[in-house]
């Protein structure tokens, strides 16, 4: 939390539930997430993206520039080979 100084009112928020299950009850529960099935190199929608329109980057731009982390570390990690 300490990380995270300027969200102290949302900590303020969470803090009673977080101290019920983790310090009393000694319990966190988790989920397994199934891994993602978007394509991350293929925009999500047809529609002009937010950073698009809000700075003017092009989803081509983005995809150049993030190319090599997804295929470093998204791919990798579920196994799939580099989308044309």
């Amino acid at each position: 939390m300490r990380r995270y100084a300027s969200q102290w009112k949302t900590f303020v928020g969470l803090a009673p539930e977080a101290f019920v299950k983790l310090v009393l009850l000694r319990r966190e529960t988790l989920r397994e997430c199934p891994p993602p099935i978007h394509d991350y190199r293929k925009p999500p929608h047809a529609r002009p993206l937010f950073y698009e329109r809000r700075f003017r980057v092009l989803f081509e731009d983005f995809a150049t520039a993030t190319d090599s982390f997804i295929g470093n570390y998204i791919d990798k990690s579920l196994n799939v080979s580099k989308r044309g």
